[in-house]
């Protein structure tokens, strides 16, 4: 269908724009440009940050480079949408985080309408590689997507991945790089492999010393792993009895 609007109409719709990638590739730096280029222009901008993240300032959102910028702390974005109107521009920081953004995607719709622009920086993915179903959501409704990548701090590569060091199971664990680490696709699998070797060799000890914390799967096929195993020793020795 032709479109029915005046030139100027449409020069002046707004817009969607989401920002992905993983760790220490350069979302949040990229959010400020692209806001901070708009407050030049004289636009009324507001970045929002989850309120729970407080690794470098509680009230600023930050990049890793310690780049900081005034924000609003939010947890629901329902508590800074109700003041929309006020702004042209609007920024959301760590996005994956913000667990309304499904009841809150109509009025993200509703922003190119309002000649209003959306930047969204956020994880495509969790620690897992499992994506966030509220951010995989937004992507029909966003003009533009950017998927940056890192460099793997393993061997250096770019990298699209993230590594979680730590053994939480948490699926929101908010840290920087004690405990994540950008890594490519091959450094990603060779994690995990050593991650599964290391808790199948704590299994075969008997659990004599400290295993690392599995996720609840994990432990329970580990758990039937292990009981299956004993049950078929127990059944051998009685049988040669």
């Amino acid at each position: 269908m032709d479109c029915q609007c005046q030139p100027y109409q449409c020069h002046w719709r707004g817009s969607i724009h989401l920002i992905i990638g993983p760790m220490f590739s350069g979302k949040t730096t990229e959010l400020f440009r692209l806001t901070k280029r708009h407050t030049l222009a004289g636009k009324k901008v507001v970045v929002v940050k989850y309120a729970r993240d407080n690794r470098y300032d509680a009230t600023m959102a930050c990049t890793h480079d310690l780049n900081k910028m005034e924000a609003v702390s939010a947890v629901l974005l329902g508590d800074v949408f109700h003041d929309i109107e006020k702004y042209d521009v609007i920024g959301i920081d760590e996005g994956q985080f913000f667990e309304d953004v499904v009841l809150q995607s109509e009025i993200f719709s509703e922003i190119g309408q309002q000649r209003k622009n959306g930047y969204y920086c956020s994880f495509e993915r969790d620690y897992l590689q499992k994506p966030f179903q509220n951010i995989t959501m937004l992507f029909s409704l966003a003009e533009r997507i950017d998927k940056l990548s890192a460099v793997c701090q393993a061997c250096g590569h770019s990298a699209s991945f993230t590594h979680r060091k730590s053994q939480s199971a948490k699926r929101e664990l908010i840290g920087g790089e004690e405990i994540y680490q950008a890594v490519c696709r091959v450094c990603l699998f060779q994690h995990q492999n050593d991650q599964n070797e290391a808790e199948n060799e704590s299994l075969t000890r008997g659990c004599s010393s400290p295993v690392p914390e599995l996720s609840p799967v994990k432990r329970m096929l580990s758990l039937e792993n292990f009981d299956s195993e004993t049950a078929s020793l127990q059944c051998k020795k009685r049988a040669n009895a």
